[in-house]
C-alpha cells in the first residue's frame, strides 16, 4: 500500500483528499488544514507521528483514532513525511 493509498483510506474521509479539512467532520470538529504555512511552521514532526500513533482527544472526546495498532513505525513515517507535502 503506498503513502498515499493510506492517506485516502485512513484519513482523507475527515481531512479531505486535498488535506484542508474541509469535510463534514472536519468542519464540525474545527480539523486544521495541512496546507497552512502556520500549521506546517508550527507542528513538528514528532507531534504529527504522535499524533497519527495515539490518536486525538478535544474536550475529553476522542476526534481522531489511535492508529498505533492498524499503521506499521514505517507507514506513520512516510504519512508525516506525504502530509508535510500539502503544505504552501
Amino acid at each position: 500500500m503506498t503513502v498515499k493509498q493510506i492517506f485516502d483510506s485512513k484519513c482523507a474521509s475527515c481531512h479531505g483528499v486535498d488535506a484542508k479539512g474541509k469535510t463534514k467532520y472536519g468542519i464540525k470538529h474545527k480539523i486544521p488544514s495541512f496546507t497552512t504555512k502556520r500549521w506546517q511552521t508550527t507542528i513538528e514532526d514528532t507531534e504529527i507521528a504522535q499524533k497519527i500513533k495515539g490518536g486525538v482527544m478535544d474536550k475529553g472526546k476522542r476526534v481522531m483514532p489511535p492508529f498505533k495498532d492498524k499503521l506499521t513505525p514505517d507507514q506513520v513515517a512516510a504519512l508525516t513525511v506525504y502530509l508535510r507535502n500539502f503544505g504552501p
